[in-house]
Parts: structure tokens; C-alpha cells; sequence
């Protein structure tokens, strides 16, 4: 629970990914789509940030990487491993990385992508789930995460119980002014 925590914390604070974790992803893996654009190493370099997020092919996680209480391999063709790097605070050597499972629900043609904490992915309750939307053009990913104000909002109207259903249609309905933008540059 601290690692998913700390890993949260440094998506928030630097991509600002997460800021909320959800309990339900937009879709079952098995129903999303591995987005091939996304593969490999980005980089935020501000003048507070300086990170760098990469994504692989799930198949490539070693067998011992796949020790889940109910792994179920089919998943793996459908999503991607994501990886953050945090270079201001990096990880000790020998640090357990900050790994999650990435699949792209597309909605009305816009890709949100659901990014799980490296448990067994999955749509069942009480997993640690952030959704942001993208767009990956060129060389750039462009990455909108909730704003705190929307955020809190959602929360407020979901209250402690709800459904996927519930969540999808906050997520949808929420205008672009509720979205916070930043943009990413691909590594060669």
C-alpha cells in the first residue's frame, strides 16, 4: 500500500497523472487497446520537473514480474507496462520500480489512457486506477489530467460508493476547462 501511495504521490506532484485514484478503469483490459504510439521513453524537463515515463510491450515483463494471486496472460496482449522515473528523486538502487499496467479506452474518437498500479489487471473494486486523457502527435504526448477543482467534484458526487458506470459518465462529462494540460517529448 506505501509503494502504490508513493507512487501516486510522484505522478501527481510532477505529470500531475493521478491527483485521485480511481476504484474502476474505463474499460477491462481485455477490452482496451494496446496504443503502439505510446512505446517508448518521454521526458518533462521544466523548471520544477524533470521526469521521464516510458512504456513497453507487456509481454516483455519477466515471468517472475507476473506473480499475481489470479494472472490471467490473455491481458497482456491489450496493455502496455508503464515505467516513472522521477530524476530529481530518483530510486535507490535495488528500489522496486514504479510499475503500471496502461491500456487506451477510445471514447468518441478521444484516447483516455487507464493506468493501473502493477497488481493483476483488471476491473475489479479496489484497485488504484488513474485516468488521463492523450494525444500522441509526432514526437510529442500531450497529457490532460483532472484539475483538483474537477476532482473534487467528482468525488463529491460519487461519494464513497459507486459504480464503473458512475465513473465514466463523470469522467465523460466533463468539459475541457476541467482538464490540465502538459506536454512530453520522445527520447531518441
Amino acid at each position: 500500500m506505501f509503494k502504490k501511495l508513493a507512487i501516486a504521490i510522484l505522478l501527481t506532484t510532477t505529470l500531475g497523472v493521478a491527483g485521485c485514484d480511481w476504484e474502476y478503469p474505463l474499460s477491462a483490459p481485455e477490452q482496451g487497446k494496446r496504443d503502439e504510439a505510446l512505446v517508448g521513453f518521454w521526458r518533462l524537463k521544466t523548471a520544477n520537473d524533470n521526469c521521464v515515463l516510458s512504456f513497453t510491450q507487456a509481454e516483455k515483463l519477466p515471468e517472475d514480474g507476473r506473480k499475481f494471486k489470479e494472472f490471467d496472460a490473455s491481458h497482456l496482449p491489450h496493455v502496455l507496462i508503464s515505467n516513472f522515473i522521477d530524476l530529481n528523486y530518483p530510486s535507490q538502487p535495488g528500489g522496486e520500480p514504479g510499475l503500471c499496467w496502461a491500456w487506451t479506452t477510445v471514447i468518441d474518437g478521444v484516447n483516455y489512457l487507464n493506468l493501473q498500479y502493477r497488481e493483476e489487471p483488471t476491473v475489479a473494486q479496489d484497485q488504484s486506477v488513474s485516468i488521463v486523457k492523450y494525444q500522441v502527435e509526432g514526437e510529442k504526448l500531450h497529457w490532460w489530467k483532472l484539475s483538483e477543482k474537477a476532482m473534487e467534484r467528482m468525488d463529491k458526487k460519487l461519494g464513497q460508493e459507486y459504480t464503473a458506470t458512475d465513473l465514466r459518465g463523470e469522467i465523460l462529462s466533463a468539459g475541457e476547462t476541467d482538464w490540465e494540460k502538459t506536454t512530453l517529448t520522445r527520447l531518441r
